[in-house]
């Protein structure tokens, strides 16, 4: 049986320039829809149908099978199904099986893997000849001046909008059509015969048509917390933006797409935090960005605005924007700002009045303990009573790192001593490559931290001791690679080696 997923990706587009090759999130928006159909289990083949070279080269770079669509089917009043008999027939022409089509439009780009094996899933329990995904819409219908889903005897005594107050009115959102191929080669229509229907969730509905919708998705919030079902990976981009916050927000859209949990850049009242002397202390060197230390350290800095604004747009990359805070002034700052997650660089967990500022409920804390002893550890969790949620992170406090001043095997002690105290141990690392990384995951780290730059020859002093894109890529991938490799405790024949062990073992 052959299920082939089939993505329609026309090069023009009436509203969005370009819209299929639009970088949404750090990658083209048909990467989404392909990306999706690829991890989807009930998936045999991936095909793009266009008449683009730039999709047809983006889709080939995925790994997508893709076929070249004729101009006569690519035009703005051109419908959906004659470009799917075109794939179905160039497939079978060159040997293929075809048994079952899904077809999947670039523009529902929240659409998952997940979404695609349920909704294939219950095709198949239902024994149903098409599926299409809907949505349920909780609101009052009127049409030719009456109600649709409600009565007007008692307009007071309306139901409320919620799931078992009233019946929904089924939305088809467009994510998601199945449809058995021998059906479709008779009827020519996406969804025919027994018609089944996949109910997914709101928030993932969009079906991007307008520049409206594409703001609207923009504004979609998908934020994540520390110590939930997987390691939760942070890009320290720190002051690597070198004070511009236009290579902020690219650096955000670039770790977006490397796959990372969250962001973290840094706060300094600079003033608060330096002595008069450290301020107008002179600072000349091919990393300084001003006369003075102070001035070098101003330059850096970003106003509120500009991190409520990166907050703004890291959020809506469905990524979480926090900051590590160096002195009492930044930390009341950015809790008044609602920052959702407030770190202390470990050159201020004795900073006592910062602590202070710190210690309340509702705001979890990260802390890194680099050149830090285990009483110092001690004295700002006794500071930090009134935090519900912290997490400590070991780390070694110089740039670049040598492994052998990593002690990794820090990590499982910490656990020991404080796994009643806090809510996960964490690592932060300045050293070179990613190995490290998920050898600390290996150790028990629930949190990894890396700085991050898009070019690690940047004028800065941190940018030497980041990943570049690539290497953040890498690392999120093997980490995940090791989390889905650590299985079960349990020692069995898996399924995966019944037919080996047939043939290996003739039993």
């Amino acid at each position: 049986m052959a299920t082939v997923a089939i993505i329609p990706a026309r090069g023009g587009s009436k509203r969005i320039r370009h819209k299929n090759v639009k970088e949404l999130w750090g990658k083209p928006l048909i990467v989404h829809t392909i990306e999706a159909a690829q991890k989807a289990e009930c998936v045999d083949m991936v095909v793009v149908s266009t008449e683009d070279a730039r999709i047809r080269e983006i889709a080939q770079g995925c790994g997508a099978c893709v076929i070249d669509r004729p101009s006569s089917l690519a035009a703005d009043d051109t419908k959906t199904e004659p470009v799917m008999l075109h794939v179905v027939e160039e497939l079978e022409r060159r040997g293929e099986k075809v048994d079952t089509v899904l077809l999947l439009q670039a523009t529902s780009p929240l659409r998952d893997a997940e979404d695609i094996d349920r909704a294939f899933e219950q095709f198949r329990r239902e024994k149903a000849d098409s599926l299409l995904s809907v949505t349920e819409k909780y609101h009052f219908y009127w049409k030719d001046g009456k109600p649709l889903n409600y009565s007007l005897e008692s307009y007071d005594g309306r139901p409320p909008l919620k799931p078992g107050a009233m019946e929904p009115f089924l939305q088809e959102n467009g994510a998601i059509y199945i449809i058995r191929r021998d059906l479709f080669m008779q009827c020519m229509n996406r969804i025919g015969g027994r018609i089944a229907t996949y109910r997914m969730s709101e928030d993932k509905e969009i079906d991007i048509d307008t520049p409206a919708d594409w703001q609207r998705l923009l504004r979609q919030k998908k934020v994540t917390s520390p110590g939930k079902d997987h390691t939760y990976i942070i890009a320290e981009i720190g002051c690597n933006h070198m004070g511009d916050i236009d290579i902020a927000k690219r650096m955000i859209e670039v770790a977006h797409y490397c796959g990372v949990d969250a962001v973290k850049l840094q706060k300094r009242d600079n003033k608060t935090y330096l002595t008069p002397e450290q301020y107008d202390k002179p600072y000349e060197g091919p990393n300084s960005f001003g006369r003075t230390y102070g001035e070098h350290r101003e330059f850096l800095e970003l106003s509120p605005e500009e991190h409520a604004e990166l907050k703004s747009h890291a959020e809506g990359l469905g990524m979480t924007y926090f900051v590590s805070v160096w002195d009492k002034v930044s930390a009341a700052l950015m809790l008044e700002m609602e920052m959702p997650l407030i770190k202390i660089p470990s050159a201020c967990i004795t900073d006592r009045e910062m602590l202070a500022v710190l210690n309340r409920p509702g705001v979890p804390v990260l802390a890194s303990c680099g050149m830090s002893t285990l009483e110092e550890v001690d004295a700002m969790l006794a500071g930090l009573d009134k935090v519900e949620d912290i997490y400590l992170f070991q780390c070694t406090s110089t740039y670049p790192c040598a492994f052998k001043d990593l002690h990794l095997n820090v990590i499982p002690e910490l656990k020991k001593r404080y796994g009643s105290r806090v809510r996960g141990i964490g690592f932060s690392g300045h050293h070179l490559g990613i190995a490290m990384d998920v050898a600390a995951v290996a150790l028990g780290a629930t949190l990894i931290e890396r700085h991050f730059t898009l070019d690690r020859t940047w004028k800065g002093t941190d940018h030497a001791a980041s990943l570049e894109p690539e290497g953040l890529r890498k690392m999120v991938r093997d980490i995940r690679g090791l989390e889905a490799a650590m299985g079960s405790k349990d020692k069995h024949v898996l399924d995966c080696e019944v037919e080996p062990r047939k043939k290996l073992r003739g039993t």
